[in-house]
């Protein structure tokens, strides 16, 4: 966990002010770990009102990111607006994630969301594509792969 600088984007997208406490949001970083393996490396750039209390937060955690934020807020926090790719992972995620670097994974990147519709954050998720298989389902039927 750390804060950054909030980009421009950043700014306009969590309608944050030109207030000091505005100007940094929350970096998370988080690896899900399944069966003692590295299955799942997020990174959670938070809004500065729920990231401080979120930095507090012990380093590790039986709870996903998602579960921690509606447990605090009283809300279901749940991933929107979705891109998904399989990508060939840099040798740090590779590392992180116990794999090859040519292997391919899949990659997504989204926003946290209340149910009431407030922006927690966005993120970035690689999984470990040697644990999970995919499905898209498109008008022309639904396509099975492994990332």
């Amino acid at each position: 966990k750390e804060q950054v600088e909030a980009s421009p984007t950043d700014k306009a997208q969590f309608n944050l002010s030109d207030r000091p406490e505005d100007s940094m949001m929350w970096h998370f970083k988080s690896l899900h770990i399944v069966d003692g393996k590295p299955s799942v490396l997020s990174d959670f750039y938070v809004a500065p009102r729920f990231g401080s209390s979120l930095a507090m937060l012990e380093e590790t955690s039986d709870q996903s990111f998602f579960e921690i934020v509606g447990r605090r807020t009283g809300q279901r926090c749940h991933f929107v607006n979705g891109k998904v790719a399989a990508i060939n992972p840099n040798e740090e995620i590779c590392k992180q994630l116990g794999i090859e670097c040519k292997s391919a994974s899949l990659w997504c990147r989204g926003l946290c969301v209340l149910d009431d519709g407030t922006l927690v954050g966005r993120c970035t998720k690689v999984f470990n594509g040697l644990m999970y298989e995919f499905a898209v389902e498109s008008k022309s039927g639904l396509h099975i792969g492994s990332a």
